[in-house]
């Protein structure tokens, strides 16, 4: 997802444009929004920037329970509206904000949610980086 943002009053633009229409300021910069996926258990949260898939080899660091975990467990997609989460295991469940989201394609994946995966439960964080 991009987000393009006048520097001068901070207002966001769908397009790249080469004048804030608010301000007039030309200092536009563009952004990208990923998201982090934190638990206590880990110190660096992983970061994901484009579509990937997840699973048990990701979760190795959170703890002995990582068998719990499928091969591939879920895939996050960068998608145009913005992130999205597609639980693709049919053995362990993938569960977000407390709804078994397993097997029903992509849905909308938003700030703040709680992936519970096995025995593991993750915070989704969206966060602006630079281009």
């Amino acid at each position: 997802m991009r987000v393009f943002r006048c520097n001068a009053c901070g207002r966001n633009l769908e397009t790249k444009a080469p004048s804030c229409p608010e301000c007039g300021c030309g200092d536009i910069n563009e952004f990208v929004i990923r998201i982090e996926l934190c638990h206590p258990a880990v110190r660096h949260p992983l970061s994901v920037h484009k579509t990937m898939v997840l699973g048990r080899n990701n979760f190795r660091l959170y703890g002995e329970e990582y068998g719990f975990v499928s091969e591939e467990q879920f895939r996050l997609v960068k998608a145009e509206g913005g992130w999205e989460i597609e639980g693709i295991a049919a053995k362990n469940p993938t569960i977000m904000n407390g709804t078994d989201i397993t097997g029903q394609g992509p849905v909308p994946l938003p700030d703040n949610a709680v992936i519970t995966v096995g025995p593991f439960k993750v915070n989704v964080k969206y966060v602006e980086a630079k281009v």
